[in-house]
């Protein structure tokens, strides 16, 4: 599956409601994530851990801070989780991993 992430956006964002909750994280496989012109970002999680990203491509986000894969946890996350046969491309910043508050 090919997604075509449009300017000033991200092709998909994990957030669970409430600022204390942790839950496992998703499990996105086989996809491709292609930014056009000024794309924020491929895949954002955010207060997630044990996700799993598998065969995904992402490509093209090239603006300043603009990641592929972008990851925030919290402080009392255990783990963040499994990237395997992923490609980043041709982006600022291929995975960004943070903890709590946009700590890295």
């Amino acid at each position: 599956m090919r997604i075509h992430v449009p300017s000033g956006a991200v092709g998909f964002t994990f957030n669970p409601s409430g600022t204390s909750t942790i839950v496992a994280g998703p499990v996105i496989k086989g996809c491709s994530f292609m930014a056009e012109s000024s794309a924020v970002g491929g895949i954002h999680t955010l207060r997630t851990n044990n996700f799993t990203i598998k065969r995904v491509n992402a490509n093209g986000f090239t603006g300043t801070g603009h990641s592929a894969l972008y990851v925030d946890g919290s402080d009392d996350i255990d783990s963040y989780g499994v990237v395997m046969s992923s490609i980043f491309t041709n982006s600022n910043i291929g995975i960004e991993l943070r903890r709590a508050s946009g700590t890295p």
